[in-house]
């Protein structure tokens, strides 16, 4: 048996009731997993959640949480797994970043529909502004959760559930206000790696300033080929 002070967790908790205790028990950490077919430990995070229902503020000054072990051997797993061990990074549950087709990706269909239907969310943009808000837009790229909205709403659409009305007036004015983000420039102006091989090569170094025949143009290179600024290859 392992105890922890301040701590409490009960069945269910960690799913968003508001069920302070003075005295939390974890019984059993395992839970059936259809995907891996046998029962599996339940996640760090998941545990620290149940347990932290105890000596909640406004209702105890202390809490205990006690998390049930079968033997020592166990004991020790559990204090390594759940008392020492990382909790799982968050991850948003609006969508599936993992999903191919919009069918695959049921929490984003439901997200999507409810937000036309009851949200008053009437057009593609007002979408794209909501989500862009969202934590789950903070865990993708702005084109992959584009395309993701993209693909539910022609899912929805093709499926009878929503209707396209066409190009808006009103909302092509909008997104026209809109001022222009500007994306910042991906330049690191470091030394290209065959620079490094080719000043050993008798006979060629590097100049630090371009050196030009009369009326030659200067050509540009592959980027990954291009000497930084201020940097110009010379044949001795």
């Amino acid at each position: 048996m392992v105890t922890c002070s301040a701590w409490l967790q009960l069945p269910r908790s960690h799913r968003g009731g508001n069920l302070p205790a003075r005295t939390v028990v974890v019984r059993d950490y395992r839970r059936w997993s259809a995907a891996a077919g046998m029962t599996m430990p339940l996640p760090v995070l998941e545990v620290l959640q149940m347990m932290g229902r105890a000596g909640r503020p406004k209702y105890d000054d202390v809490g205990d949480a006690w998390l049930l072990a079968k033997g020592r051997d166990e004991e020790v797993r559990l204090v390594d797994l759940y008392l020492h061990g990382e909790p799982e990074e968050v991850t948003s549950k609006l969508a599936n970043p993992n999903a191919l087709r919009a069918e695959e990706d049921p929490a984003l269909l439901t997200h999507v529909l409810s937000m036309i239907a009851t949200g008053g969310t009437t057009d593609r943009d007002a979408l794209g502004r909501f989500f862009s808000k969202t934590f789950l837009a903070r865990q993708l790229d702005s084109e992959s959760l584009a395309s993701g909205i993209d693909d539910v709403v022609s899912w929805l659409a093709s499926n009878g559930m929503v209707d396209r009305l066409g190009e808006s007036d009103e909302v092509k004015a909008r997104i026209l206000e809109e001022p222009p983000v500007e994306q910042p420039e991906e330049w690191e102006d470091e030394m290209p790696s065959w620079v490094d091989s080719a000043t050993e090569v008798k006979g060629l170094d590097v100049a630090s300033e371009p050196i030009r025949r009369n009326g030659e143009r200067p050509r540009r290179g592959p980027p990954h080929l291009r000497l930084p600024q201020g940097q110009h290859a010379r044949l001795l």
